[in-house]
């Protein structure tokens, strides 16, 4: 359990929030997460990108009402913090801070939340079982290792060197689950005992993990889903308000539905511009031809450019 907090100062609708909430981070590109902040609680959330040499200074600023760390800096800002949660002192780093009421900042870690909240989506009994967990040491994989440890199931970390690395993986054959933590992972086919499989990966939506697992009738789940239950744990700290797990899946799928793309396939010819353009105007999204846009950037078109400079360019 976390140690009590000091009562965080919650929003009102009647009450402007003076200073925005948002994510700390070196180079921060595209994210869901301002969406999601949006959607949970209706929060200006924006994107702080700083260098190490302006950490502290930002710190200890008044321009932001609370904020969510990124790689590099999870660990960097323990020192910063004048207290942590449970879960953040026994990680060793921070994806959360909060300022207190007394003006003071809590530095915890949303992540394993996010993270159990995914395991327990399968609706899978794992307690006691095996779980590989594929890039364990590092920081999300940690993350997942000590999850998996409190619900009870014996983790092992599969890395490219050390004791159990992907060469040695039959060793492992009973595992229960796998949980993929590296930006690309290949099913795990030497692990005939699965019952589940996790991708933390949310973009794509559905990875060749995800679908060779849907292949082999192996429950899974995708890294979406673990985004925004650490972002509703971390609107908690910052406001007091708690959003409860039917929020959390209502966000979820509203956001899968209108985030993710459909991209079309095909022969020349086949239809694909008309569809796509119908497509667009059902579903209310932009429509984006790939040939106009190749062109517009290359200035000529594809023909031509195919002509000028070959297939193979």
């Amino acid at each position: 359990m976390d140690q009590p907090m000091l009562p965080a100062r919650k929003v009102t609708n009647m009450e402007q929030v003076p200073r925005p909430y948002g994510v700390l981070g070196r180079v921060l590109g595209h994210s869901y997460t301002p969406t999601i902040y949006r959607e949970l609680a209706g929060l200006d959330y924006r994107k702080f990108e700083r260098d190490p040499e302006d950490l502290e200074a930002f710190v200890r600023s008044d321009e932001w009402e609370g904020f969510n760390v990124t790689i590099p800096y999870k660990r960097d800002l323990v020192p910063y913090m004048d207290e942590l949660s449970e879960v953040a002192r026994r990680m060793g780093n921070i994806n959360t801070v909060t300022r207190l009421a007394d003006g003071r900042l809590r530095g915890d870690n949303t992540d394993y939340y996010g993270c159990k909240v995914l395991v327990e989506s399968l609706g899978i009994d794992l307690a006691g079982k095996k779980a590989v967990v594929f890039g364990g040491s590092g920081g999300a994989g940690s993350t997942a290792m000590m999850v998996l440890a409190d619900l009870g199931m014996r983790p092992v970390s599969i890395d490219r060197s050390g004791e159990n690395t992907y060469e040695n993986l039959k060793r492992h054959a009973d595992a229960a689950l796998a949980l993929n933590c590296t930006p690309v992972g290949m099913f795990p086919a030497c692990l005939p005992a699965l019952e589940g499989l996790i991708d933390i990966v949310y973009n794509p939506a559905r990875t060749a993990l995800m679908m060779e697992a849907e292949r082999r009738e192996v429950p899974n789940a995708g890294g979406l889903l673990m985004l925004v239950a650490q972002a509703a744990q971390a609107v908690e700290r910052y406001t007091g308000e708690r959003i409860d797990m039917a929020r959390i899946m209502d966000v979820t799928a509203r956001l899968s539905a209108s985030e993710q793309n459909v991209a079309l396939i095909g022969m020349p010819g086949c239809g694909k511009t008309r569809v796509g353009e119908q497509l667009a105007k059902l579903l209310d999204r932009t429509h984006v031809d790939i040939d106009r846009a190749f062109g517009e950037e290359a200035g000529m078109s594809c023909a031509e450019f195919i002509e000028t400079q070959g297939e193979d360019a």
